[in-house]
């Protein structure tokens, strides 16, 4: 009986140790950007710098390929991700009323989110912002 008792818990230590996985929080810094509104008169484009816009933080888990928080990441069963050698993207299309891409290359640090309303025409607008992403260590 102690021995099967031991077993249980030697096992539930190998399992609970399988399942660990390191989540690393990411510091991404807005670079620059763009969003373009489509008018009657033409398109109006609008440029934004650093400090323009707010710093995003993304959460993932590398080992398990999972996304926990991002801009735009709207969960596992709604949106569409990959994770690749080079890089990790996201995005979802709702129909009649917006579609975005986010992209973050995993070499060079680089985020890239892409939005674009629908439908397209007048009254329709588009927004492409770059972000620079590092490692962010939480103090608690």
């Amino acid at each position: 009986m102690l021995k099967n008792f031991f077993l249980i818990i030697f096992i539930s230590f190998l399992i609970s140790n399988i399942s660990y996985s390191e989540e690393k929080t990411l510091r991404c810094l807005f670079v620059l950007g763009e969003r373009n509104e489509f008018t009657e008169n033409g398109t109006k484009t609008f440029e934004f710098g650093k400090g323009d816009k707010e710093d995003e933080y993304l959460v993932i888990d590398f080992e398990k390929e999972r996304i926990k928080s991002a801009p735009y990441y709207q969960g596992f069963f709604s949106t569409n991700f990959t994770f690749q050698p080079e890089k990790i993207t996201w995005s979802k299309t709702k129909k009649n009323n917006y579609t975005f891409y986010v992209e973050l290359n995993r070499v060079s640090g680089r985020l890239q989110i892409i939005y674009n309303s629908l439908p397209t025409g007048i009254g329709s607008y588009n927004e492409e912002y770059f972000y620079t992403c590092e490692n962010f260590k939480t103090r608690f």
